[in-house]
């Protein structure tokens, strides 16, 4: 009796097939990464879903910061993650479609990236991994015309681009982050977040802010050290020996002057409700779209947010009493400098040309695989 062996055909490769299914969708997220965030907490978790779908878990609304604005930084923030994603997403001819996840417990986007022949790579692409905080002073150089028109194209006609360029609205400006770096480097809160995010062993840092990226010079950085180490030398400091002045004219003051104008992007008046979600994840949106412009037009940024912040402190139940009162006047100056309602500015900054081109420190981001949560991709 003879016996036959059958030897069935090679079967497709099925995992390795999964594999390439799901590449775009992580490359889409890698890209996304560089999406900017206050003091770089990155505050998102990644969870995939399958080869199209993503669920983003938002965090941190409960730190301190968040609590001075009400939770809204995490949202601007997620909007300035979703265009980040849109325009690395055209790149793999993606198109993403987003909602928020109908859940109050939780604060979560759900993403979806179809194929899409007809998507055309978005020219802001090249600027995603580039675009960085620079808070160092910048060249004299007014915007022109053009630079100014770009910029407002970038926003779009959903939201006013304000202009604050003379010297006299800069100096304004400087002096309204003064006054915000006054109240900020006197509460224990600030000192003990400057703790946490500052790096100063790397000047590339993948989840904090490196302190050669800031705006002081050599002999303040050390002086910084020495007084952060105890949260006893920075009140003593400020009590006896004006320690929030040199740190505000370094970082606020001079930087303040020296760029081409301060913006402000607002939500028009019309907007029924700018402290809503949605309102404010659009306005992320229009934030990340003009940074990358400015990266785009050669340009450097750095967000001027403080205020806003600031303009909080008094609603805390355990604000001291003379801060409190500084915040509540921080309103009036801050309706005073902008010209338009508080709860009506999505966004501050300023703008110019840097001196160098070259970065020599800055806050780059954990890898991705850090990012992912409850990960369904082969």
């Amino acid at each position: 009796m003879t016996s036959t062996r059958y030897a069935a055909p090679a079967a497709p490769d099925r995992a390795a097939a999964e594999v390439t299914s799901f590449e775009p969708l992580r490359l889409i997220l890698d890209g996304a990464r560089w999406a900017p965030s206050g003091d770089n907490v990155q505050p998102w978790r990644f969870r995939i879903l399958d080869a199209e779908r993503v669920e983003v878990d938002l965090h941190g609304d409960d730190s301190f910061y968040e609590t001075l604005w009400n939770a809204k930084g995490i949202y601007l923030a997620a909007g300035g993650l979703l265009e980040t994603l849109r325009i690395v997403a055209s790149q793999q001819d993606r198109r993403m479609q987003w909602k928020l996840k109908a859940d109050a417990r939780a604060k979560a986007l759900q993403l979806r990236f179809a194929a899409d022949a007809s998507v055309t790579v978005d020219p802001l692409h090249p600027f995603v991994s580039t675009r960085s905080v620079r808070r160092h002073a910048y060249r004299l150089k007014p915007l022109t015309t053009q630079q100014r028109a770009r910029l407002q194209q970038s926003v779009g006609n959903a939201f006013e681009l304000v202009w604050k360029e003379s010297a006299g609205a800069r100096w304004h400006a400087a002096r309204l982050n003064m006054k915000a770096a006054d109240i900020r480097l006197r509460l224990r809160e600030t000192f003990d977040i400057s703790q946490e995010i500052l790096d100063w062993e790397r000047d590339f840092s993948p989840e904090r802010i490196p302190v050669k990226a800031i705006a002081v010079d050599p002999m303040t950085r050390q002086l910084m050290k020495f007084l952060l180490q105890k949260w006893s030398r920075i009140d003593f400091m400020n009590r006896y020996a004006g320690g929030t002045v040199l740190p505000a004219i370094e970082m606020d003051l001079v930087p303040g002057m020296a760029c081409a104008a301060h913006f402000l992007i607002c939500f028009p008046a019309h907007v029924p409700d700018p402290g809503s979600p949605q309102a404010l994840i659009h306005a992320g949106q229009a934030m990340q779209r003009l940074w990358l412009q400015a990266t785009a037009e050669g340009l450097a940024l750095q967000p001027s947010m403080a205020p806003m912040l600031m303009a909080g402190y008094h609603l805390q139940p355990a604000a001291l009493p003379r801060l409190a009162q500084a915040s509540r006047q921080m309103v009036d100056w801050i309706r005073d400098y902008a010209q338009v309602e508080p709860d009506r500015i999505a966004f501050m900054g300023r703008i110019g040309t840097p001196r160098t081109p070259h970065v020599t420190a800055r806050s780059v981001r954990k890898p991705l695989n850090d990012l992912l949560v409850d990960n369904r991709a082969p």
